[in-house]
């Protein structure tokens, strides 16, 4: 099992390797909303993780599909005050027929 702290460092050195290899790196963090909703703080350390190693956009992950328009809306709100500078992405999914609302709440 990944401890929290092993996560992220595999996270800075994934991106790192591919920043030293010259290539563009677009951090898909998975299952993002669930977690954030688990534990908001660890969420966004991940995201810090990608983006201190080099990572050039963020895209976050509904990979389950469940959360509210309201619910995404906020959160990436939250995340683009805290990367401002950072190119978001959204990939949601439609398991309860919101994944075109959500994509267009983020």
């Amino acid at each position: 099992r990944t401890s929290p702290a092993e996560n992220l460092r595999m996270i800075a050195d994934s991106v790192a390797f591919l920043r030293k290899e010259g290539r563009e790196v677009i951090y898909d963090a998975e299952h993002f909303f669930d977690g954030y909703s688990a534990d908001s703080d660890y969420a966004l350390r991940t995201l810090e993780a990608a983006m201190e190693a080099g990572a050039d956009y963020l895209v976050l992950c509904d990979t389950n599909g469940g959360r509210l328009p309201s619910e995404i809306a906020t959160i990436v709100r939250t995340v683009r005050t805290r990367f401002p500078k950072t190119k978001v992405g959204i990939h949601t999914h439609n398991d309860c027929g919101l994944g075109v609302a959500n994509a267009v709440a983020a």
